[in-house]
């Protein structure tokens, strides 16, 4: 019950709580059969091993679904070994766990939640708080002044520079939290895109604001949509920096969409492309905490965007599928990992054959606890030998040293009650600096491991558990470094530009076939390329965590990879939404525009991919993206939005950009 307890906890996967309860229920109904299989095989001991090598193959796939099903197969895997090791066996242990698994979903979803991403939202919060500090005080700058002050160039070069400022801490702070987890997350993306989009709405505030501080005097109509904006940019920063954010982002509600209006200059057409891109961040926002937009309408977009910069205002919903068109996503992702250049086909035969060896050397030196090595292994072994030798490192020494203080506890404490209730701070420790430092984590943790599964009250099993992780970390370090390893260094630019350029065809074989009267049979023109783009994402995606594994990576690099692929998987659900709408309902998919939609994404994409070669993109090979299309459907909306936050990663770093 206590490892039940346990591990639901480090499976929470932080976000909403109806999300992290969906997780959790997921761990504890699949876990509890797990536990009362691998129990009965544990009385043959090669069947057992061959059991949990197919387990931990098929487990170590869950990656290619995203990053909590990662982190959840990898925890079920390790049930597993435990249970398969249990020298007594007992149905009950089955009702046990999942009794103290249900009590994780309780204290975590309901009673007490911990927000693993509010340090990164709060990030992010702040870009918002000073967007709207800075159109508060130029407005009254303008009102006051009408702009003829001295105080009007201090005024804008301290927002900018204070701006500027929020703006790299957050993508440092997005970069960092990226690091420390498997996969990619819907809900990680989502407030990464946020970040895009303040990115966006900040040289189109600054452009509005030197044209507002020309006009003399100032039209009072100008003088409202600032503070509009600004009111709208605080109410966003409200809710991210809350740490239970339903309440806030019910207020949203309150914010209707501004109707679209005929531009007449210069300055109004800036407001107009900066409150829709507030508006996009509004509907993100709502998308993160399950309230509905204010207005079933979608605007169209107008004609004549002239940049990628500004074609971000796209409006719509939020991207994330759920029901039978997220099943069949998730299915296809499965069925494309199991290809044979595949990163997390390579990685799951990695982690079959290493917990087979460890099960086997665990049965020879350390019978009564042969789960311990296998464990060990489990947990240090990662996608890419740089984190696999960098963990390995810090388990081995964290493990060693939690051994001693495990050495000290059994030895002096007898009393029961007394070593529960010295669990409470080494649990607790334990959670708190494992976002932060693995090697705390793995020595506030090694007693509770010990004592909770070992009943130990002598030395013996301090020491065993000592001996048994040098050998999980030389079983990891052997199967990480020698089983298909590869270095990031050259790698990721390829990888990147390749998923790239794949998406580029899947776009162009999703929008092509909608300008055609005759769809082939079974949707055959997008699947080879839908399957292509997925398995190079895939790819990508692992490249990107071993380059951040990597001492003395390019972290610069790493933070626009990292944005880079966030869109470009959002960009590539959308066009699945778009294929399978037009395989299932020919008639109700949106036609219109899909030919100049193409042309933009083909731009955007083969603009982005060469960047993602040489870090920069050239300004002699920069080829002007075409205006977004008018009258186009919502879905193709979708399309336009993600294409133009690509387009954003590349504009920021082109040389003159931020001159």
């Amino acid at each position: 019950m206590a490892l039940g307890g346990w591990f639901g906890t480090l499976a929470d996967p932080g976000g909403p709580r109806a999300r992290r309860a969906r997780v959790l229920v997921t761990f504890v109904v699949m876990g509890c059969p797990l536990v009362f299989l691998f129990e009965e095989l544990s009385r043959w001991r090669w069947l057992a091993t061959a059991a949990l090598m197919a387990l931990a193959f098929a487990m170590s796939l869950l990656r290619a679904v995203g990053g909590s099903a990662g982190t959840l197969g990898t925890f079920l895997t390790i049930i597993a070994a435990i249970a398969s090791g249990r020298t007594t066996i007992s149905g009950a242990d089955a009702v046990y766990w999942a009794l103290g698994g249900t009590l994780a979903l309780v204290v975590s979803s309901i009673v007490w939640p911990v927000w693993t991403h509010l340090p990164i939202r709060r990030a992010v919060a702040l870009i918002y708080e000073e967007l709207a500090s800075y159109l508060e005080d130029a407005e009254r700058a303008s009102r006051t002044t009408g702009g003829r002050d001295g105080n009007w160039t201090d005024l804008v070069r301290t927002h900018h520079r204070r701006i500027r400022a929020a703006l790299e801490a957050a993508r440092e702070a997005a970069l960092a939290g990226r690091a420390r987890r498997q996969g990619e997350t819907q809900f990680g993306g989502t407030i990464r895109a946020l970040l895009g989009a303040a990115e966006v709405q900040f040289p189109l505030l600054a452009s509005l604001v030197v044209e507002i501080e020309s006009r003399e005097p100032p039209l009072g109509l100008e003088m409202t949509r600032l503070k509009e904006l600004a009111a709208t940019n605080r109410a966003v920063a409200a809710v991210l920096s809350s740490s239970d954010f339903r309440g806030p982002a019910a207020r949203l509600r309150q914010i209707p969409r501004r109707p679209q209006t005929a531009a007449t200059s210069l300055a109004e057409r800036l407001a107009a492309r900066s409150e829709e891109a507030a508006d996009l961040a509004v509907d993100w926002v709502r998308s993160l905490a399950g309230v509905r937009n204010a207005s079933a309408s979608v605007p169209r977009l107008p004609p004549g965007t002239p940049t990628a910069l500004t074609a971000v205002v796209g409006v719509g919903t939020f991207d994330g599928e759920r029901g039978v068109p997220a099943l069949r996503a998730r299915v296809r992702a499965l069925c494309d990992a199991l290809s044979g250049n595949s990163p997390f086909a390579e990685h799951a035969l990695r982690v079959s054959l290493a917990s087979g060896a460890a099960s086997l050397i665990g049965d020879v030196v350390s019978p009564s606890r042969v789960y311990w090595v296998t464990v060990t292994t489990l947990a240090i072994l990662q996608p890419y030998p740089g984190a696999t030798v960098k963990r390995a490192s810090e388990r081995v020494v964290g493990t060693v040293l939690g051994c001693v203080l495990a050495l000290l506890i059994t030895t002096t404490v007898r009393s029961p009650i007394a070593l529960t209730i010295l669990l409470v701070p080494l649990s607790v420790a334990a959670v708190a600096t494992r976002p932060r430092s693995y090697r705390l984590f793995t020595f506030f943790l090694t007693p509770v491991f010990v004592l909770v599964t070992g009943h130990a009250h002598d030395w013996h099993a301090a020491a065993l558990r000592a001996s048994d992780a040098i050998l999980g970390g030389a079983v990891a370090f052997v199967a990480g470094v020698l089983v298909a390893p590869s270095s990031e260094r050259q790698r990721l630019p390829d990888a990147l530009s390749e998923a790239l350029s794949c998406l580029s065809r899947y776009a162009s074989a999703v929008l092509g076939s909608l300008s055609t009267d005759h769809r082939p049979r079974g949707n055959e023109r997008t699947d080879s390329p839908r399957r292509a783009t997925g398995v190079a994402l895939g790819a990508a995606e692992t490249a990107l965590e071993r380059l951040l594994a990597e001492p003395l990576g390019d972290r610069s690099y790493a933070a626009d990879a990292m944005l880079l692929l966030t869109y470009a998987r959002r960009l590539g659900t959308a066009l699945t939404s778009i294929d399978v709408l037009a395989q299932s309902d020919p008639r109700g998919a949106a036609t219109a525009g899909a030919d100049v939609v193409g042309d933009y994404l083909s731009a955007v994409l083969r603009t982005a991919a060469t960047f993602a070669i040489h870090g920069r993109s050239p300004s002699d090979t920069h080829t002007p993206l075409p205006p977004t299309p008018p009258g186009i459907g919502a879905m193709l909306e979708r399309v336009v939005r993600w294409a133009a936050l690509i387009a954003g990663v590349v504009e920021h770093r082109r040389p003159g950009i931020n001159q």
